[in-house]
């Protein structure tokens, strides 16, 4: 399922996930998931994708808690 979305999903240049291993002490999230995309643009596309419902409703029994959290990253990391 998360592989198709790599080739797949125009304006996604990375994407990784996993589930938490932190054990007992970390309970707050199972799993974590990094998705980059080429710019805005493309994250705001994917967000209201049909691809995006599928990969929630795929994820919703097994994740307990989630975050969701969109960075800008800059090229120049001196900021």
């Amino acid at each position: 399922m998360i592989s198709e979305f790599k080739n797949n999903t125009d304006g996604l240049i990375d994407l990784k996930c996993g589930r938490n291993i932190e054990g007992d002490s970390s309970k707050e999230f199972t799993h974590g998931f990094i998705m980059l995309f080429k710019d805005q643009g493309s994250l705001d596309k994917y967000n209201s994708s049909e691809a995006h419902n599928r990969l929630v409703i795929s994820f919703k029994e097994d994740i307990e808690n989630k975050k969701v959290i969109d960075l800008e990253v800059s090229e120049n990391n001196s900021k």
